[in-house]
């Protein structure tokens, strides 16, 4: 398995609205909510430190990881706030964190997605990145350009949970062979091992 917390991180995103659903119906409408708040929250949290398993660039793994877990962190924090009712914590969680920085974050994890697409999938799984990534940029764009105009564009909120379909098959698939060479005293050329 190529990353055991990015299939953590993928079933946890995957079952937000289920459990948000079975919270709604056996709790109340306003549990839902909550619900969300902590699954995806902590599925987020866990996209953060998975991030570290994909070996990408490090410069792209700490900003994606950086963005994820403060978005996830967000969330986790509006549960919290959900649950104790303390308005001080509301007003840290929706107010100042829940506003721009909640909307533009994800983009910045997007980025990470794409850079997972372009130098760290290979074979079959890269063509649902394919189809996944591009869907997501062309929407952000759309929604950029309704701003700029004064269009509101709806944010699909299911879109968000597109990368955690293909994080789980990037996450569940064998790591793949990597190549290095083996170093000799002697002067000769040095042999290739596969790891």
């Amino acid at each position: 398995m190529r990353s055991h917390l990015g299939a953590a991180a993928a079933i946890a995103g995957l079952l937000t609205y289920p459990a948000a659903i079975a919270a709604g119906l056996t709790l109340g409408s306003s549990a839902a909510g909550t619900v969300v708040h902590f699954v995806l929250g902590t599925a987020f949290v866990l996209l953060a430190a998975a991030m570290f398993d994909f070996r990408l660039n490090r410069w792209i793994t700490w900003i994606g990881a950086a963005a994820s877990v403060v978005f996830g962190g967000t969330f986790l924090l509006q549960g919290i706030a959900d649950v104790t009712h303390i308005a001080a914590l509301d007003w840290l969680a929706f107010d100042i964190l829940g506003r721009e920085l909640e909307r533009i974050l994800p983009d910045v994890v997007y980025l990470w997605f794409a850079a997972l697409l372009l130098t760290g999938s290979t074979g079959a799984t890269r063509l649902i990145g394919w189809a996944i990534v591009p869907t997501l940029f062309g929407l952000e764009i759309a929604i950029g350009i309704g701003v700029a105009v004064g269009i509101d564009v709806p944010f699909i909120k299911l879109t968000i949970f597109l990368p955690f379909i293909w994080l789980l098959v990037e996450s569940v698939k064998s790591r793949p062979s990597v190549e290095i060479p083996r170093r000799h005293t002697f002067g000769r050329r040095g042999d290739v091992v596969t790891a």
